[in-house]
Formats: structure tokens, sequence, C-alpha cells
């Protein structure tokens, strides 16, 4: 690697550290868990909107229950990007008009314009999944998704939902059986399976346009493959997920709990493709980062690294 390959300001840093602290590739992902981990403030605040949100949805509908779902209900968000997902369970004469179901695109406007009348100074916008409330300069998002008791059944008979499909109809979900696959996944892997989830979550955001990798399907992409079982540091994981990910071309995953068909990597084929190539790139990058560290090149290893997170890997 000739000098002028390497940004000056890296260059600087290396001469500073190079004699001071001795640096570890493990101690690096270690550090950059502690960073995008939520701090006890950010819990404190979502808790706070959070009660709010649920407030004002028990005194307008006629719910069941309204449970966390999502990356915090699982122990995978990451901080300033993980919003909190509430699952609002409707009793069924709200999502029935006569014998038929109502379109989820006519449940998500009911939801979104009575948070709108009850929350005025609060920004409420709708995507084709959700309800998303912006707390102040969009810090802490809560995201509303409404659902309705379908049937128990799948592979362990939990009970499944159906919540919008993103084209206006309904889909089933069972967040209780999928967390329990997911935990008990993590469990063996000795805690490891949901730091590394955090890690490939920060990976998506680290560009200008986030790669549109699905943080469900990484999660039960874990789990299934028993990735991060055994004595593997964080780079032996990051680099067999890319491997994976690029060689099955971000396949989708039959649902292991038989809740649903396949899981998908993304909501789209051009979203699966954009992902391909992201994957395929960081695959080929920590591979290099793993031989240089295997070599005895930790400075060259963190740089590419650095690659691999977009500048956003800590380098000290």
């Amino acid at each position: 690697m000739s000098a002028r390959e390497v940004s000056p300001s890296i260059i600087e840093y290396f001469s500073e550290v190079r004699f001071k602290t001795p640096l570890t590739i493990a101690g690096q992902f270690t550090k950059l868990l502690s960073r995008i981990t939520p701090t006890l403030r950010d819990l404190q605040t979502y808790g706070r909107h959070e009660r709010t949100i649920k407030k004002r949805l028990k005194s307008v509908f006629k719910a069941n229950n309204i449970v966390r779902i999502g990356s915090y209900s699982r122990g995978t968000s990451i901080r300033s990007f993980s919003d909190i997902d509430l699952m609002l369970i409707l009793e069924r004469e709200e999502v029935r008009r006569g014998q038929e179901w109502k379109s989820s695109t006519s449940i998500l406007n009911r939801v979104r314009n009575e948070i709108m009348s009850r929350c005025p100074y609060t920004q409420v916008v709708r995507d084709a999944e959700a309800v998303v409330v912006r707390f102040g300069s969009n810090q802490r998002p809560i995201e509303v998704v409404p659902a309705f008791y379908w049937e128990h059944g799948g592979a362990q008979n939990y009970p499944i939902f159906g919540i919008p499909s993103g084209k206006g109809w309904w889909m089933r979900t069972s967040p209780q059986v999928h967390n329990k696959f997911i935990n008990d996944a993590n469990q063996r892997s000795g805690g490891k399976l949901k730091r590394v989830a955090k890690l490939i979550r920060f990976w998506r955001q680290c560009w200008q346009v986030p790669i549109p990798l699905s943080g469900f399907y990484i999660e039960i992409f874990l789990a299934h493959e028993g990735i991060c079982n055994g004595a593997k540091p964080y780079a032996h994981c990051l680099n067999d997920v890319f491997a994976l990910l690029a060689n099955s071309q971000c396949a989708g995953i039959e649902d292991p709990m038989e809740v649903t068909q396949v899981i998908e990597p993304a909501s789209s084929e051009e979203k699966r493709g954009r992902t391909q190539i992201a994957v395929l790139n960081s695959a080929k990058r920590a591979y290099k980062a793993l031989i240089a560290e295997m070599n005895g090149d930790i400075y060259e290893s963190l740089r590419l690294w650095n690659l691999v997170f977009n500048g956003r890997f800590p380098l000290r």
C-alpha cells in the first residue's frame, strides 16, 4: 500500500498512536458497540413518548393490547436510528365492515388522523405499513403498527396477528415466537448474536442513502445460520455474514417458525439489488481486513474496516 492511497489524516493518526496505545480489532469493535448502544437517557425519553402515544390510542380505539415490537423489544436497537415500534392490537370489530375486512390503508389513515387530532403540535405521517409520530426535531420517533388477532398457529402454536402488508392488505406476523427464536439463538451464541445484529444495523446507516436491508431479516438470518456460535470475534462474524449474504445473493429465508412463507431481505427487488451490491463490496473488504489482521498489519486492517463502515469505524 503506497502512502498516497491513505488520507493525510489517517497517516497523521497512525504516526501519533503507533507507539502509544496498542490497538486491537476486537477492542475497536467493542468500542463501536458502546457508541451505538442506546443510553439511559435515550431509553427514558423513549419511555415518555411511548406512554404519551399509548394514552392517546387507548382513549380512542377498542384495543385488546398495545405491545412493543421491533428492535427495542429484541434488544438490537441502535442509538439515533432505531424507532420504538408499537403494535396496536385492535378488536376485530375495528377492522371489519360486515363480513369483510377493511383495508389496512383505511385503518392506517384512521390511526394517523386520530393521533393528529390529539397531538396537534406533533408531526404525524403515514407510510404503507405504520404511522410514524415524530417528536421535536424527529428525535426518538414512535411507529404505530395497527394489528388484529388472526389465529394461533405456526411451528409452536403461538398467537398470529395481521399487520399492514405495505400493499393495502394484511400479512401474518407473530412477534412473540420470532423473538423467542432469536433469543434462544442469542443464548446459544453467548449473547453475541444481538451485538452482531447491532453492528449490521449500524453498517446499514453509515451511508448517505442507507442500505435497505431489513433488520428483522438479519436477526432471523443470524439465528438460522448460527453464524455467531463458538469462539469467534466480531470481525470473523461480520466477515461470515457478508460472505454468506453475498453467496446467497440476499435470498429470502423460509420462515423457520412457519408463521409466514418467506422472510425477505428488502421490500422490493430494486432494494434487494442495492443491498446485494453493498454486501458484496463489504464482503471483499472484510475478508481483506481479516487477512491483514492475521498478517499482523493492524493498521491496514483498521483502514479496511473503516472503509466497510464508510469512515465511521473507531480509529482511536
